[in-house]
């Protein structure tokens, strides 16, 4: 591992455990966007076997993210808001374990698409509402 790989993990470990709450879900949204757009890069790999990798094993990675969010949620003090996030997430996961049995692209953009509205909603509250989030 060379050296600025090595700052560069420390940087990210560093932030991960500096983050409050609310700064770790929006960490999380990035990471699952971040991954889908390397699932999508994916289709363009010549080689099948590094298609069919990058695809994968990058629509797993954002489901194990989608999982956490689901898991994260409080549905006893979310309410409404709760439950229907946790029906989106499931929605989602279901749209990406079908991209990845197909290999289509179009539930990979969809679920992009959610996420990203979902995570600018969740950092257009952080700004509102800063001292409510940072505990």
């Amino acid at each position: 591992m060379n050296t600025a790989h090595r700052y560069a993990q420390a940087y990210r470990t560093a932030s991960v455990e500096t983050a409050s709450p609310a700064k770790l879900i929006l960490m999380l949204f990035d990471g699952a966007v971040r991954f889908l757009h390397q699932a999508l890069a994916g289709f363009d790999l010549p080689a099948a076997a590094a298609r069919n990798e990058a695809i994968t094993g990058n629509i797993l990675k954002s489901q194990r993210i989608i999982a956490e969010l689901r898991g994260s949620l409080n549905l006893e003090k979310g309410g409404e808001v709760g439950q229907t996030l946790h029906r989106l997430y499931s929605f989602m996961d279901a749209q990406l374990r079908e991209a990845n049995l197909k290999k289509d692209r179009a539930p990979i953009l969809l679920t992009q698409e959610l996420l990203t509205e979902v995570r600018s909603g969740w950092a257009q509250m952080m700004q509102q509402q800063p001292a409510a989030l940072a505990a």
